[in-house]
């Protein structure tokens, strides 16, 4: 979530500067207001968006150097695992989004009141297409659809009120009710995203940009009819009003005149998305692991590597007699932390639910089921999906894994070994569909400790679960 919240905010940075250089101060409206609805929903679809066409890299790390092993080993210290209570930030930060959500909600629907009542307690009057209602209060002109609220029509000549009648009518032909609806909704959703309230903000500007080209009026006329409107009092938020501001930069609009030279740029918006696709895309920079030390960073989230504690016996020297300590097992490096909290191993949690969990078995039916079309240039033979260190969230959501290729397998009764040799370019094809596969990996029931929810490993460290290729074709086990 937090690199969807990167990318999302990169391409709305990138948009808006690019709008506020080139675009903002021509009088290009269509496209300027195209050109900011369509930006704006890149920003959310785009981070989500998977394309899979770069080489895939795929890592080994039970191979690591030994320079590497030493070097983890030098900066880790078994210890005692910490059973102190930590802070649930992740709980907490979902709880105030929620609040948020709640308030945007709740402040919507006061809007909503307040024009309701508006129409509730006003006289309704009917003209052509649309109905005016009178409330009789001290605001500017605003509509909603086709009504039109006003004070009072009486207050304004017959030529003032036809300036209101098409200005608004020009509102509800270019359908601008949809923007606001669209804003409206996104202001609910990413209340806390600071350029919701910018792009809400250019966008009403320009709908206003508009809506004064209809008007046939002299514009030094309009202009002081708009100053003189700009007195009453402002409203509400899902309204057009008829003297939304900054006024100055509508009068000074209505005389602009774009240059055809200025065309040219509207040709910058090709190269924008362009850069987004590539910069921003779920699968561009998101899904590099970056390792620092004994830490690694993928998809946003951070994993500390650790060596669990050796399995150790004591026996007895008989030619001394002395008791010695043996070493009886030697473990690997794995993940043990995810975003600073304790990752569980399977036989250290309970399940909510058995019949739902992740485990070996239904990983590789979901990836052997998704992998038909890769799997069909191999050669037949027995083969390995060499898998480890899964590590799945609290939310059941698979975050991690180390992926080590396709290799021949000889976990086959009788052994059978397959000679095969899998060139690199099959490998990076079938790499890039597991990869794919995992982080779209639909999620399971969570893991409990102590009723609470947590991080754990899929079946302990490794998964390797052989398969048969037979005619270019998965055979079943």
């Amino acid at each position: 979530m937090l690199q969807y919240l990167i990318n999302m905010t990169a391409i709305w940075v990138l948009s808006l500067a690019a709008f506020d250089i080139f675009f903002r101060h021509e009088s290009y409206h269509g496209y300027n207001r195209a050109y900011l609805l369509s930006t704006f929903l890149l920003g959310i679809v785009l981070p989500g968006f998977a394309w899979h066409n770069s080489t895939f890299e795929y890592t080994f790390i039970l191979g690591r150097s030994v320079e590497q092993t030493s070097a983890i080993r030098q900066t880790i210290s078994n210890t005692a695992s910490n059973n102190t209570p930590t802070v649930d930030w992740q709980q907490y930060l979902e709880y105030i989004y929620l609040a948020g959500v709640i308030i945007s909600t709740i402040l919507l629907i006061i809007e909503a009141l307040k024009i309701f009542n508006l129409y509730k307690n006003g006289n309704k009057l009917k003209e052509g297409k649309w109905i005016i209602i009178e409330t009789h209060k001290g605001h500017s002109p605003f509509s909603l659809g086709r009504y039109i609220f006003t004070g009072s029509k009486g207050q304004y000549s017959e030529a003032e009120w036809q300036i209101i009648v098409a200005h608004e009518q020009r509102h509800g032909k270019l359908l601008h009710f949809i923007d606001l609806l669209l804003m409206q909704l996104a202001r609910i959703v990413f209340w806390f995203h600071p350029l919701v309230y910018i792009y809400n903000k250019r966008l009403l500007l320009l709908h206003e940009y508009q809506a004064d080209a209809s008007i046939q009026t002299e514009p030094v006329k309009y202009g002081h009819f708009l100053v003189e409107q700009s007195m009453l009092q402002t409203t509400p938020s899902l309204s057009h009003s008829f003297i939304r501001s900054p006024i100055k930069n509508r009068i000074l609009m209505l005389t602009k005149r774009s240059s055809s030279l200025s065309k040219g740029k509207l040709l910058l918006t090709l190269p924008l998305v362009a850069i987004c696709l590539l910069c921003f895309t779920k699968n561009s920079f998101s899904g590099q692991r970056k390792w620092h030390g004994n830490t690694v960073t993928y998809n946003g989230n951070t994993i500390e590597t650790s060596f669990p504690p050796q399995d150790t016996v004591y026996i007895i020297n008989p030619s001394t007699g002395a008791q010695q300590m043996k070493v009886t097992a030697l473990h690997e490096n794995r993940p043990s932390k995810l975003n600073g909290e304790k990752i569980y191993t399977s036989n250290e949690v309970a399940f909510g639910n058995t019949l739902g969990t992740l485990t070996g078995d239904i990983l590789k039916e979901y990836l052997l089921s998704n992998l038909k079309n890769e799997l069909k240039d191999l050669n037949d033979g027995i083969y390995q999906i060499d898998i480890s260190h899964i590590v799945v969230n609290e939310k059941g959501k698979i975050v991690y894994f180390d992926y080590g290729g396709i290799v021949p397998s000889s976990n086959s009764m009788p052994p059978v070994v397959s000679n095969n040799k899998i060139n690199k370019e099959t490998q990076n094809i079938i790499g890039r569909k597991v990869e794919e596969l995992i982080n779209d990996a639909p999620s399971h029931p969570p893991a409990y400790v102590s009723g609470h929810p947590v991080a754990y490993l899929v079946n302990g460290i490794t998964f390797r679960n052989p398969f048969t290729i037979k005619d270019h074709k998965v055979v079943a086990e």
